[in-house]
């Protein structure tokens, strides 16, 4: 039996090839995209990209040699017939489709930029350009690249006014190379975790469904708001790094009440919480039960009852006894504070100050990510107009104020 591949390579380097109307594979042909060259569909259905007969195959395999869906506002099913590497290139030849569902379209004539390629090694580099580590929270902040696939799926939303919702599926290559070596995988606890460029971290957050049967993890829901490009699988034991929501401290009468909440945790067994005077030498005032593992998000608070200047840090500790120390943070609840109050108008900050001061403001969304931060504004006695640099959608946020006195945090509701 004779067998006939037929290849278009697209070689241009940082250039873009126009489909305008519809790009049809049929009968597996290969297109092989190289040379940071963009495959550019100038058509909005999901239709434009399409495969007949025995299927087709799309090589990426490089975080830039991409291809550019012009969707738009559309909503539908759209499908990347990605292949891994084929055999002629020593590869292995496998089909993992990447597919797309937009729920809900986008705002504006904006675009989705898909590509996806295996690491050169079991350590997961190189990186995305974006992301700068593979800390786990299970190896007590070292590298988790052994518990992640061998491979990155970038998918990004650009140039819309808002982003459209989308529910993924991602197909993965179960080969040893991509999922074995030295990799440490249970493939039935695969689930999608993406980075975050907001707070340069991994997300605590877990999506999808796993569907080990089929090499893939199904139902991997993007709202619009939370649109973040890079995406790996991880193995759900050992996910890549939780971080703490937030920890604040607030007075209450002489008492520093503390608080913080988590995104999500994985085998938490309690918080300590440690003080200091000097914030060089700090000494434990109690524990908290945490929550085990969970997705959910989990609120904590305790009461300290000292008058002097304080430094609080938590340290999380695992049940297998690994320990994770946050950054401290100081109150001084034995003086007077400012009355401050603050609360949305359109995308401003209206605060309301009894006296001057200069302030640094930081404002987190309510996963606890820093969205916004502006340092040494001058606020004087009365209402304040400070000018937030981006749109923020309706939800509730949390303001930190901080002065060389004292650090506040408010909590604010934005309604549109």
């Amino acid at each position: 039996m004779k067998i006939q591949l037929f290849f278009l390579i697209v070689l241009c380097w940082n250039c873009e090839l126009f489909a305008q109307s519809r790009m049809i594979l049929n009968d597996d042909v290969y297109v092989v995209i190289e040379n940071a060259a963009l495959i550019v569909l100038d058509n909005p259905n999901s239709n434009a990209l399409n495969t007949t007969g025995s299927g087709g195959n799309i090589i990426s395999e490089n975080e830039f040699d991409a291809i550019k869906w012009n969707v738009g506002s559309s909503t539908g099913v759209y499908v990347i017939p990605w292949t891994t590497t084929p055999f002629i290139q020593g590869g292995n030849d496998v089909k993992i489709p990447q597919v797309i569902e937009v729920t809900v379209g986008g705002v504006g004539s904006g675009n989705m930029v898909f590509s996806t390629y295996e690491t050169a090694t079991d350590l997961n580099t190189v990186y995305p350009v974006l992301v700068t580590s593979m800390n786990s929270a299970n190896s007590g902040g070292m590298d988790g690249s052994l518990f992640a696939v061998d491979r990155f799926w970038h998918t990004n939303a650009n140039s819309y006014l808002t982003r459209p919702s989308v529910v993924m599926t991602i197909n993965y290559d179960p080969a040893a190379n991509e999922i074995g070596g030295m990799n440490t995988i249970v493939e039935s606890n695969l689930l999608a975790q993406r980075w975050s460029s907001t707070t340069n971290d991994w997300e605590a957050i877990l999506f999808g469904v796993n569907d080990a049967t089929n090499s893939r993890v199904t139902n991997i829901n993007v709202p619009a708001a939370d649109f973040f490009e890079n995406w790996t699988l991880v193995d759900q034991v050992n996910i890549l790094p939780v971080e703490l929501g937030e920890f604040k401290v607030e007075c209450d009468g002489v008492n520093s009440l503390l608080s913080w909440f988590t995104i999500a945790e994985v085998n938490n067994a309690y918080f300590e919480i440690e003080k200091s005077y000097d914030a060089i030498n700090y000494f434990s005032i109690g524990t908290i039960d945490g929550a085990g593992s969970t997705n959910e998000i989990q609120d904590y608070s305790y009461v300290d009852r000292d008058l002097n200047i304080s430094y609080y840090r938590l340290t999380q500790v695992d049940f297998n006894g690994i320990r994770k120390v946050y950054n401290a943070i100081t109150s001084n609840c034995g003086n007077e504070l400012d009355e401050v109050s603050a609360f949305f108008y359109g995308d401003q900050l209206l605060i309301n100050s009894e006296e001057g001061t200069i302030a640094n403001l930081l404002l987190y969304d309510n996963r606890g990510r820093l969205i916004w931060n502006i340092k040494d504004v001058l606020l004087h006695d009365g209402f304040n107009t400070i000018q937030i640099e981006s749109h923020l959608g309706a939800g509730m946020y949390f303001l930190q104020l901080m002065t060389k006195k004292t650090t506040q945090a408010l909590r604010l509701m934005k309604l549109n």
